[in-house]
């Protein structure tokens, strides 16, 4: 692991009109209302569908059930709801914001302190190999990986549920927590007290369980990582087999055409060069971002064709760690 360092990126931008970006970077309470509570419905009715078909029918139904509410309730999580959230432009008033974050962070198990560090960290010098460790490049996914993320993620569950337990009995693990927070920081309280609440909460849902003997709950609260698929195939193309230490987000960063259902459930994360040149524009706003500086950008390709040229790269990557994809770039 190469050594950490804090050196300032000189980051390439696309040109844009100020007062359009002033106007694409507002802030709606009612569209991010409107999207936040409208996969949080989705989710809690996937999940009623897994509870009410383990009570009344065959254990295939319930397995049909698990898969989609899985493949829904991914999405809440760092893939995309607590991603956006932790940028804190989803809404207006920053009280829904961190309101939202911390609930969809207790649900899902993840220390959203920790999180919003590396995630800022991530920003600040994407992809650098020195300086960020959230996404390594080259990127990696091993078979037992993929299999994982059809059935249940068991590398996810162990690192983000031990992760909250290291945390909550106030100890920070590996190069990367202790580089986010090192000794001395006062952000290191928020970190230990918002997994002590996470795990505490987890452990009466737990009691509660037993208490019930409703066992199809403990996949509903406390096992939450499984049929992360789709979630997967959408956030593996930000950055796999670009390249890294590049000033450039259009060589670091990837954008791609999906479906409109996907690119609701991933918070518009597909409109991602556009969303790393402007951090500060909220999701619902990256389409018009991204007409309003396409011609400067790499063109926008579809799912398909994208994952075989990822396929490609990660393919020559075992044999070239060196090579990377290089987009099309429009002169000028």
């Amino acid at each position: 692991m190469p050594e950490l360092v804090e050196e300032k990126v000189c980051w390439y931008r696309s040109p844009i009109d100020k007062a359009l970006r002033k106007k694409l970077m507002e802030r709606s309470d009612a569209k991010g209302l409107i999207h936040v509570v409208s996969l949080i419905l989705l989710s809690l009715s996937t999940g009623f569908g897994v509870w009410y078909s383990a009570h009344h029918f065959h254990w295939s139904l319930t397995l049909l059930a698990l898969f989609v509410h899985g493949t829904c309730f991914t999405f809440l999580g760092e893939h995309a709801g607590i991603h956006e959230l932790s940028h804190g432009t989803v809404f207006k008033t920053k009280v829904l914001n961190e309101f939202f974050l911390k609930l969809i962070g207790f649900f899902t198990w993840k220390n959203i302190h920790v999180y919003r560090a590396s995630h800022t960290r991530h920003h600040m010098a994407t992809v650098h190999c020195k300086q960020d460790l959230e996404v390594p490049l080259p990127y990696k996914v091993t078979l037992r990986q993929w299999i994982g993320y059809y059935t249940f993620d068991v590398d996810r569950f162990l690192g983000t549920n031990w992760q909250i337990i290291r945390n909550a009995f106030g100890v920070l693990s590996g190069d990367w927590e202790n580089y986010l927070f090192p000794e001395g920081s006062k952000d290191r309280k928020k970190v230990f007290a918002y997994a002590r609440i996470v795990l505490m909460g987890h452990l009466l849902i737990v009691a509660g369980i037993i208490y019930l003997q409703d066992w199809i709950l403990l996949l509903l609260f406390t096992f939450p990582t499984y049929a992360t698929w789709l979630a997967w195939l959408v956030t593996i193309p930000q950055h796999a087999g670009l390249q890294p230490d590049t000033p450039d987000f259009r060589l670091c960063c990837r954008s791609v055409k999906v479906d409109p259902f996907t690119l609701f459930l991933h918070w518009n994360m597909d409109y991602h060069v556009e969303h790393h040149m402007f951090a500060g524009v909220p999701f619902y706003n990256l389409p018009k971002l991204r007409e309003a500086i396409k011609d400067d950008l790499p063109p926008m390709r579809p799912f398909f064709e994208t994952w075989k040229e990822i396929r490609h790269t990660l393919k020559k990557q075992k044999t070239d760690p060196a090579y990377c994809y290089i987009p099309e770039i429009p002169k000028g």
